[in-house]
């Protein structure tokens, strides 16, 4: 709307408490977005809620003045006919108050005015701190516009900590809120679980979720919308993204593992994630190359370079390759760190162990006690790979050529269907010839 529309003349009173702390000093500070009017705004406050610095005064009161409400018998006696402090630097000498030119103290009350373009600092108040004080703020009549709305804003300060507030705004009747754009703020930082610096060039992926989209087990699914490289300080930030819908974040960085956030965003959220990534130890497993296998498709599920798997198979080139060959597959250590609301039981039950006893006992641990929230804890006979897009559970133990059940999301995050992967994540396999403390249970939702 225009900020030519006729201006709305507003004067009112509004009313608060102001608590005493029992701190050093108790301060009130007030400040207004609202600076064209040349009216005085003014504040009420019981009799010397201030503290008077008038030597006269010290003395007759016998040099210490008393807290409000006690101060209150203060007023038929001295301040009767009123007291006025007119000018900032006498009121500022006097009272100690800043940006005010004029305070009146009489019978019951003491009044500070300023002006709505200084900001009012009112240090050493006199406030009991069991009874505390009411307070009032007068407006005269202030022209508001449509678009600048009269906004006062009054903070308390202990010892020059800021402990509590309010915010006063008066608004022209036309005004109308704008409509919420339906778009949320993404900021995203990786760390490093071990060191805890920041982790620069690090790929992190934003998934949406798309409704209508098909897939073999429903409809809906999630797919890539976004990726961005972490700067130096490990954030990579998605301003303007799609609100109110299924969105998730994933960590796509070989040798490194972090569990997977999805959330459902709502319309100007400023989301923020903090994703732990721990660094994983390189391990090698059979593998039988087949036909139609592609060099680039396996090393990317290896989270390695294609060299590297014909560095550690003697190969001179991808040409060598022939069906049914076995071949040593570099990937990484099955390893692990709980994250919050995980257990060491839901763990053990996850990856084939009897229970968490067993899962100490192989990790070298002598009592399920020994085992803490952030260890590293390993998964013996298994194996970390990375899931490519479009990858499910089924789809990898069949390209692996494992028995269903061999394969198994490792961080507990949102998935429509427990068989779906997100493209970067990481995932454990179990190879036949792996030790297994036990045959695998049927696979669970996630």
């Amino acid at each position: 709307m225009s900020s030519h529309t006729t201006a709305f003349e507003w004067g009112g009173k509004y009313q608060f408490s102001i608590t005493g702390t029992g701190r050093h000093e108790d301060t009130l500070r007030i400040e207004s977005a609202f600076q064209k009017s040349e009216s005085s705004l003014t504040l009420a406050l019981p009799t010397l809620c201030i503290t008077y610095a008038d030597l006269k005064f010290a003395n007759a009161i016998g040099g210490v003045q008393e807290n409000y409400p006690a101060s209150a018998a203060y007023g038929p006696v001295y301040f009767d006919p009123a007291v006025e402090i007119v000018g900032e630097d006498e009121v500022e000498r006097l009272t100690w108050i800043r940006g005010a030119h004029r305070v009146r103290i009489d019978r019951e009350k003491t009044l500070i005015e300023w002006y709505p373009w200084r900001t009012l600092v009112i240090p050493r108040l006199r406030i009991e701190r069991e009874r505390g004080a009411r307070a009032w703020l007068h407006v005269d009549d202030v022209p508001i516009e449509v678009d600048q709305p009269l906004v006062i804003k009054i903070k308390q300060l202990a010892d020059g900590r800021h402990i509590g507030g309010i915010r006063m705004e008066k608004r022209h009747p036309k005004w109308r809120p704008p409509k919420p754009k339906n778009e949320y703020n993404l900021w995203v930082r990786v760390i490093d679980g071990e060191s805890h610096q920041p982790l620069p060039e690090a790929r992190v992926k934003v998934f949406h979720w798309c409704s209508n989209y098909a897939t073999g087990y429903g409809t809906g699914r999630f797919a890539v919308a976004d990726q961005r490289y972490t700067d130096g300080e490990g954030v990579a930030a998605f301003s303007g993204r799609p609100a109110n819908e299924r969105e998730a974040v994933v960590l796509d960085l070989p040798g490194w593992l972090a569990t997977p956030r999805a959330f459902r965003p709502l319309p100007g959220q400023q989301a923020r994630f903090h994703l732990l990534a721990w660094p994983l130890k390189k391990e090698r497993f059979p593998y039988t190359w087949q036909t139609g296998d592609s060099l680039d498709r396996i090393a990317q599920i290896a989270g390695h370079d294609p060299a590297d798997i014909l560095k550690a198979n003697r190969l001179p080139h991808a040409t060598a390759l022939r069906p049914r060959m076995a071949i040593s597959l570099p990937c990484y250590m099955a390893t692990y760190r709980l994250e919050p609301g995980d257990r060491f039981e839901t763990l053990a039950k996850r990856f084939g162990f009897k229970d968490q006893v067993e899962l100490a006992k192989v990790n070298g641990l002598l009592s399920v006690s020994d085992m803490s929230r952030g260890m590293e804890i390993k998964l013996p006979g298994w194996y970390f790979l990375y899931a490519r897009r479009g990858d499910t559970l089924g789809s990898i133990e069949k390209m692996l050529g494992l028995p269903p059940g061999s394969a198994r999301t490792v961080g507990q995050t949102y998935r429509p269907d427990p068989q779906w992967l997100y493209d970067g994540e990481v995932i454990a396999v179990h190879t036949p010839s792996g030790a297994r403390p036990r045959p695998l249970l049927k696979r669970e939702r996630t």
